[in-house]
């Protein structure tokens, strides 16, 4: 806090969505599948400017680390964690594992082996999927593993809590940080003790249309349910009606300046309804958005976002010395406290210099700025990740670098042999999509990535006979179009 000399010039407000548009726009699916409609999605996403996350875990997703980083880094796709109910630490070997026979309907001997049952139960028939490592693995093995959520007690082996860690830092081994966000396998919520401290929320498991509303307590922001869910309405009403569901579920959202937030599973596509499902979805959605601010956030960074303002105390713009600043205060008073070290996105507060010794001025910061008109700038203000003060200085200036939301444009295109080169009219990353010539894009695969922003690529391609290639490119504010070599 700055306190010598200063004096308080302006009082702020926090953007209730981020940038200071009108609503927040998300999607997420819970598993990476590229050769499942994970690479259709982005290639949709990348087309039509939208943000989308994966859920995703070890053992289910760990094969495909490097595709996920790849994409991770170019920018248009999110990660969340999909946290796996039914892998403990295996008691012996320290290892993630599945359960044993979880997925099975009887009883075995590796499980009297472990200690879990006792040798009468062997045979005995069961639920599929019976296990998750709180309660029933608690109760079946009389307390010797498991978490009693009920009791908040642990189990005398305690083969829970390296199942969490195991789980998190997996995650951050792939994405270089840990989630701030979760689904639950199997929609079975569990171990609130050990996962709320490390989350800010989690997504619920009833398949329901909930609220657009973008303003919720940490109990509500619990198995919060989504807006919308499009394939599970492909999958039981059609996709005629699937598509008006969503459209709908996007009005409510733009009329009550709110969030739409769809879950769906990107691989359904390949079972249920039309196979470019995607293409029709997001066509869709960008059409009904048209002229309408939008933000498009990773699920993760809207709930981030949602709590970061929410902590808000006070925002003031000071002046101390001459020097000017934006002052925010911010406070958790959520109970569980937030997991402040994972929010990574920053504040957007609106800054009016009307009235103010700045006035009619550009202006300069460490941080990110976006001028919306004269006078009028959304300042973007770093989390210090703790109750307590975040400052950025403000300076004028006569040669202003703002915030660029413009889409890119590919200036110049080449393709040479297997030698493609592309210009574009500002810093982006690159990805090439091909697919079979004169089909349709959902099979689509990724030929090569550039995630070192500049404005001239040259990328080196491998197989392109008979292939129609597609180029995506973003900006560093995930401006992204799609464009056809």
């Amino acid at each position: 806090m700055i306190k010598t000399n200063s004096n308080n010039i302006k009082q702020l407000a926090p953007a209730f969505h981020k940038y200071g548009a009108d609503f927040t726009w998300s999607q997420c699916t819970d598993t990476f599948k590229p050769d499942l409609h994970a690479v259709d999605v982005e290639m949709q996403a990348f087309k039509n400017n939208l943000q989308v996350t994966a859920l995703v875990a070890p053992l289910t997703d760990s094969e495909f680390e490097t595709a996920m980083k790849g994409a991770y880094q170019t920018g248009r796709l999110d990660f969340g964690m999909y946290f796996l109910t039914w892998a403990w630490e295996n008691p012996n070997t320290k290892k993630l594992e599945a359960l044993p026979s979880w997925v099975g309907t009887s009883f075995t001997q590796q499980e009297v082996d472990l200690g879990i049952i006792s040798t009468d139960k062997v045979g005995q028939t069961r639920q599929a999927n019976y296990y998750t490592i709180n309660n029933p693995l608690f109760e079946l093995s009389n307390g010797k593993y498991g978490y009693d959520d009920d009791n908040h007690r642990m189990g005398q082996v305690d083969v829970v809590s390296g199942s969490v860690k195991q789980q998190f830092d997996w995650f951050k081994s792939v994405f270089g940080k840990y989630p701030s966000y979760s689904s639950y396998s199997y929609g079975r919520h569990i171990l609130d003790d050990l996962l709320l401290p490390r989350l800010m929320g989690t997504r619920g498991n009833t398949i329901q249309n909930d609220t657009s509303s973008y303003s919720f307590n940490r109990e509500q922001g619990v198995d919060r349910m989504v807006s919308s869910v499009f394939n599970y309405n492909v999958r039981d009403k059609g996709m005629n009606v699937a598509l008006e569901n969503s459209k709908n579920n996007l009005s409510k959202a733009i009329t009550n300046n709110g969030w739409f937030n769809d879950f769906s599973h990107w691989h359904w596509a390949s079972s249920y309804g039309d196979k470019n499902q995607w293409s029709q979805f997001f066509e869709q959605q960008r059409n009904l958005i048209g002229s309408n601010k939008v933000v498009s956030l990773g699920i993760d960074k809207a709930f981030e976002y949602q709590y970061l303002r929410n902590m808000v105390q006070s925002i003031y713009l000071v002046e101390n010395n001459g020097t000017y600043y934006v002052q925010v205060e911010t406070k958790d008073e959520y109970k569980p406290s937030l997991p402040k070290q994972s929010i990574k996105t920053k504040l957007s507060v609106h800054l009016d210099l009307e009235n103010t010794p700045l006035e009619g001025k550009d202006i300069t910061s460490t941080t990110e700025i976006k001028k919306v008109d004269i006078n009028r700038f959304i300042v973007e203000v770093p989390y210090v990740k703790g109750n307590g003060f975040s400052i950025v200085e403000i300076k004028s200036t006569t040669n202003p670098t703002y915030m660029n939301f413009e889409l890119p444009k590919i200036s110049f295109v080449e393709l040479s042999g297997l030698t493609l080169k592309i210009n574009t009219d500002q810093p982006t990353n690159v990805v090439v999509f091909t697919c079979d010539k004169d089909a349709e894009t959902y099979n689509s695969k990724i030929a090569v990535r550039d995630n070192t922003m500049s404005t001239a690529h040259t990328l080196t391609l491998t197989d392109i006979s008979n292939k129609d290639i597609y180029v995506g490119v973003i900006t560093k504010t995930k401006q992204s179009i799609l464009q056809k070599v």
